[in-house]
């Protein structure tokens, strides 16, 4: 090692997909979809790659990376756009070189395409706040879960869900609004249609922005508001990727 350089410096970073931003405001006041998730994880940012391909940035080869995280995103996965599609046939290389990787809502739905799954928008509708999240007796044995409790809150904000699983993929968790709340697979590939990297302050700014499209649904924003609670399981699950990572 050549002096005056950290160990950290040759270490491969974890990239993170970014798939789009959040509202100007929220940006200016609190940062974006990328800087929640690197907060999360308790790691820094020297350790990350933020690669925006909404601006048809290219990826970097999976040969260059430890690990990958897929950010959330306004757009829907049923959009097809043509930075979606390029991603698709991305995640399968990733996958044959066994590089982990956590999809987060958009991602989420994201992997589930591109393994095979069914995207499409979720019959129990509009899931926004905090929601219950229950595992499934397959979380109890996965890397990713088996350190959480049966049931736990998080926050959740989408309209579209998997409506089916990829073959080989294993249901880890479900909500009372959508049955595909986590997922895990092969060894090493995670879903979760929640938002580990969301916190109260971030939920509510959401709640307020879909206002018109809650009450249109018949739910109650301040309802939603006032229920509304931060929760350490989301960053206990980023930190757990992250360890995954390292020890791959």
């Amino acid at each position: 090692m050549r002096a005056g350089f950290p160990a950290l410096f040759f270490m491969k970073p974890i990239l993170i997909i970014k798939a789009g931003t959040t509202f100007d405001l929220l940006r200016k006041t609190d940062g974006d979809f990328d800087d929640w998730i690197i907060a999360a994880s308790g790691k820094s940012r020297q350790e990350f790659i933020v690669t925006p391909v909404y601006d048809n940035i290219l990826l970097p080869q999976p040969d260059y990376i430890s690990g990958v995280i897929i950010s959330g995103s306004h757009a829907n996965v049923t959009e097809k756009l043509p930075w979606m599609e390029r991603i698709l046939h991305w995640f399968n290389s990733a996958a044959k070189r066994n590089v982990p990787m956590l999809g987060i809502c958009f991602g989420h739905q994201l992997l589930a395409r591109a393994f095979g799954g069914k995207v499409g928008f979720n019959p129990g509708g509009l899931e926004i706040g905090t929601s219950e999240i229950q595992l499934m007796v397959t979380a109890k044995t996965d890397l990713l879960f088996n350190n959480l409790p049966s049931h736990f809150p998080a926050f959740t904000s989408h309209e579209q869900t998997v409506l089916k699983l990829p073959v080989e993929a294993e249901n880890l968790a479900f909500s009372s609004k959508d049955k595909h709340q986590a997922f895990r697979l092969y060894e090493n590939i995670w879903g979760v249609q929640f938002h580990p990297e969301f916190n109260c302050r971030i939920s509510t700014a959401y709640i307020t922005r879909h206002r018109k499209d809650l009450l249109n649904a018949q739910q109650d924003p301040a309802e939603l508001i006032t229920s509304c609670k931060d929760t350490e399981w989301g960053t206990h699950l980023l930190k757990q990727f992250v360890k995954i990572v390292e020890n791959s």
